[in-house]
């Protein structure tokens, strides 16, 4: 098998070279680098959301009183 045919290939269609490996996020194309920080993004957001919504239903059982308190005595009329 030739070495070269399992050598994977750059994104421009042509051989891998040695030094394309050294490029880094520079060898990407600039909409796969957006797609990546927007995806970052989204995700930072997301887990955001989870840990507000687990505090607040934290503090939401947490706080419950433990019988309904209107301020109204609670006795017959006329009594």
């Amino acid at each position: 098998m030739d070495r070269a045919a399992v050598l994977p290939l750059s994104h421009d269609g042509g051989r891998y070279r040695p030094n394309d490996a050294k490029k880094g996020l520079s060898d990407l194309p600039d909409h796969c680098v957006g797609a990546l920080i927007g995806l970052s993004i989204a995700a930072v957001v997301l887990l955001a959301f989870l840990i507000t919504v687990c505090v607040l239903c934290y503090l939401f059982i947490a706080t419950k009183p433990s019988r309904l308190d209107n301020g109204l005595p609670l006795r017959a009329p006329g009594g």
